[in-house]
């Protein structure tokens, strides 16, 4: 092999290790490891971790910052513990300690002190904790977590027997991830549904008729999940299900799926597009660039992955009899942007990055859906 190839792989080794911008990087590698985490943080506040330009900009600015930091306090931290103490170098330490203890104090505090930061940081901040405590304690009920194989610890073996009731036979069944939870306080308060209403929607787990590859390190128990929603829908033999997720629909054999379901006795299989998607999350993006206007639709920070997907799953899906395709970006999205809040209370849309709000969900599913689900219940009743 080393006749062939002369530069086997440890002289490869020695070359790139010999070559000075290496040892520079290796000298630097641990000021930028520690710089690299605030300016990962910063981009994905300011919504442009995902944009090449700006990840660009930011690997550039974590090896200066790396830099800095090394000639300013690594290098003279490591003499000052070797006695030689550089006052620069100490005064440095001592700043970074003092920063640190204040973050502490800060923490703590659960932000600046009232008295020194303004009404307006305030408004801000309680107005962004509102949706993150949403998120975290308010939708149990709107999300009906109870039918969900996870429960943000631990895998279930079983969901509720609530979740799949008799009454739901020849009624309506909502099958998917965490993002089909979003839709069911609204699938509920349809009239036509009423009590004949079936959930089988588990955190991270997208429908499929086959094994699912763990998207997490934590097992949320997919397959079950998916085993047992076309195990009910057997049995309950549903008129009408709703199939929907947070993204990557264009890699799924839809198709297959609805086959599957129409042999199972289902009459009608409904696919929810993706909602608009913001980042880092809509609330943050309200606070930070929409809080001094005020406005029912926004385009910042709006993840453009949703509309490329929601086109491909028009045009594949148009002329299909085996399901109906309802579009939320055409429901949500125009020129100015997507509907960011709403009409008549100015509630948002979504707790987080899409998961809708309550609100939301009422207001998303009265719009877009239930003129669908009441058409093709009427068609079967």
């Amino acid at each position: 092999m080393n006749a062939v190839y002369p530069w086997n792989l440890e002289s490869f080794a020695r070359c790139f290790t010999g070559k000075l911008l290496a040892q520079r990087l290796g000298k630097i590698s641990y000021s930028v490891y520690l710089w690299h985490w605030p300016i990962v943080v910063l981009l994905h506040y300011v919504g442009k971790q995902g944009e090449l330009v700006w990840n660009g900009c930011g690997l550039l600015l974590t090896l200066i910052l790396g830099e800095c930091s090394y000639r300013l306090v690594e290098a003279p931290s490591r003499q000052l513990f070797q006695f030689k103490v550089k006052w620069p170098g100490l005064s440095l330490v001592m700043l970074m300690l003092g920063v640190a203890a204040v973050g502490r104090v800060i923490y703590v505090s659960d932000g600046v002190p009232g008295s020194i930061r303004s009404k307006n940081s305030d408004e801000k901040a309680l107005f962004v904790q509102h949706y993150v405590d949403l998120h975290q304690r308010g939708l149990i009920n709107a999300y009906r977590m109870e039918c969900d194989f996870y429960d943000g610890r631990a895998r279930r073996e079983r969901i509720a027997a609530s979740c799949t009731p008799a009454s739901a036979v020849g009624g309506l069944l909502l099958w998917g991830d965490s993002h089909a939870q979003a839709l069911s306080l609204g699938l509920r308060q349809i009239p036509s549904v009423k009590g004949a209403f079936a959930q089988v929607a588990t955190s991270g787990c997208r429908p499929s008729l086959g094994g699912q590859r763990r998207k997490m390190e934590v097992d949320n128990n997919c397959d079950e999940s998916n085993r047992f929603a076309l195990a009910e829908i057997k049995r309950l033999r549903p008129a009408v299900v709703v199939l929907a997720q947070e993204i990557d629909h264009e890699h799924t054999d839809w198709l297959s799926i609805a086959n599957r379901l129409h042999g199972l006795g289902v009459q009608r299989v409904i696919l929810f597009g993706p909602v608009p998607r913001w980042r880092p999350s809509l609330p943050v993006v309200i606070a930070n660039h929409y809080w001094d206007a005020p406005a029912s639709y926004a385009k910042y920070g709006l993840d453009p992955v949703v509309f490329s997907t929601d086109r491909l799953l028009k045009k594949r899906y148009e002329n299909s009899d085996q399901l109906e395709y309802v579009s939320a970006v055409d429901g949500l999205c125009r020129i100015e942007g997507c509907l960011a809040r709403l009409p008549n209370n100015g509630e948002l849309m979504a707790v987080d990055y899409g998961h809708l709000s309550p609100t939301g969900s009422t207001y998303v599913v009265a719009q877009l859906l239930t003129p669908v689900v009441e058409r093709s219940l009427g068609k079967v009743n």
